[in-house]
């Protein structure tokens, strides 16, 4: 799990390749960490709570240089803004996010199973051109 407090803002995280995200209204437990952990999902995992993980996830861009600005802002103008929004708001409301890379179906419906047993809402699977409502 990231510590968002203390973790630089060297890499832009890539929500938007093939990544299951969704809200948490608090940390997640352990249970659910071992979970994905023991599904094979151990370095595939984000967890990013509060104004700190919202810092360090970079909705804006501007933390990453120019064209990750711009990549930003084109997103903005379409759907996926408004979900992007959507978790910026629920991160600095203090609640968390957390990002699962699923790079095929039988990925993402494992990891849809372990994070709704935990609580998730407002899940939502991201691909390179797309963006999936999963649970609201």
């Amino acid at each position: 799990m990231t510590n968002p407090a203390t973790a630089p803002i060297d890499r832009l995280l890539d929500y938007n390749h093939s990544r299951l995200v969704a809200v948490f209204d608090t940390c997640p437990d352990q249970a659910m960490l071992d979970e994905l952990t023991d599904a094979g999902f151990e370095k595939s995992f984000d967890v990013h709570c509060g104004g700190d993980g919202a810092r360090l996830i970079d909705f804006s861009g501007t933390e990453h240089g120019v064209l990750a600005r711009i990549s930003h802002a084109l997103r903005h103008l379409t759907d996926e803004g408004d979900i992007m929004h959507h978790y910026e708001s629920a991160l600095t409301a203090g609640h968390c996010v957390v990002m699962v890379l699923t790079p095929g179906p039988d990925h993402r419906q494992l990891a849809e199973g372990i994070l709704r047993a935990h609580g998730a809402h407002f899940m939502n699977q991201f691909g390179i051109w797309s963006v999936e409502t999963v649970e609201t």
